[in-house]
């Protein structure tokens, strides 16, 4: 089983092959064409970065509230969808095949893969 990221809008997502799960404060207003599993709000950014766009000043910020969480504690809240049996896509918003583009999930999957 493989944790990947992706934005809401990835038609590939409609495919069925996945367990998607958003890790948004919110959910998306546009229809998916999917089925949410869940949402993890406690990968989303919290607040206060919400305005950050310099990511190399977002990251260490972003880390820093992630490790107040735990890995432990993020396997935990990964566990539910896990035991679904596909392949897991965290989402949000941005498209980040633009190389000017960047996310919190693509910082949360570096957070993830130092731990």
């Amino acid at each position: 089983m493989e944790i990947y990221t992706s934005r809401y809008s990835n038609p590939e997502l409609a495919s069925g092959k996945y367990t998607v799960v958003g890790i948004t404060r919110g959910q998306p207003k546009f229809p998916l064409g999917y089925k949410l599993a869940g949402n993890i709000i406690e990968f989303a950014p919290p607040f206060y970065l919400f305005e950050e766009n310099d990511r190399a000043v977002f990251t260490p910020k972003y880390f820093r509230n992630m490790d107040r969480l735990g890995i432990d504690a993020a396997k935990d809240l990964l566990r539910p969808y896990v035991a679904l049996g596909k392949d897991i896509v965290l989402c949000c918003y941005e498209d980040v095949r633009n190389p000017d583009e960047w996310c919190h999930r693509l910082v949360f999957a570096e957070w993830w893969a130092s731990k």
